[in-house]
């Protein structure tokens, strides 16, 4: 069976807890603004997953991505390691590894797709980036 593209409209415009996203002129500016420094936990990877799924619709109208952060201290810390070892203590010890993985991987998935879009991305980094922030500032091309 042969796969159709559907006619998505673009989601233009964007206003999470974690982040947000404007489209303007053929340029979207993604903006991380998770207190307190853009940890990614389940909220803004959520959050990220979504702007993701938004790509396909956006690309044929766009020409560029800026990927900033409102937060004054930096740009991302990276995974939030409080909310990932919390979670992990309500797993059985055999599921821990598992739901770690797992976790690991949706990040990976939204990088992968985000690296993927079919238009510039460009990343304004300013002060602190480490972990997953600094594998999100490596995206653009």
């Amino acid at each position: 069976m042969k796969k159709t593209r559907r006619n998505l409209l673009p989601v233009k415009e964007f206003r999470g807890k974690g982040l947000r996203w404007d489209w303007r002129d053929g340029v979207v500016e993604l903006t991380l603004d998770h207190e307190p420094l853009n940890e990614i936990g389940t909220l803004l990877l959520g959050e990220l997953e979504q702007f993701a799924s938004a790509i396909d619709s956006l690309a044929p109208i766009t020409g560029a991505c800026i990927i900033t952060s409102a937060r004054p201290g930096g740009f991302s810390v990276g995974g939030d390691l409080k909310e990932l070892y919390n979670n992990a203590l309500q797993l059985s010890p055999k599921k821990r590894v598992a739901g770690l993985r797992a976790f690991i991987q949706r990040i990976h998935r939204v990088a992968n797709a985000i690296d993927a879009a079919p238009f510039i991305t460009i990343a304004a980094v300013h002060g602190l980036c480490m972990g997953g922030g600094l594998e999100m500032a490596l995206i653009p091309r």
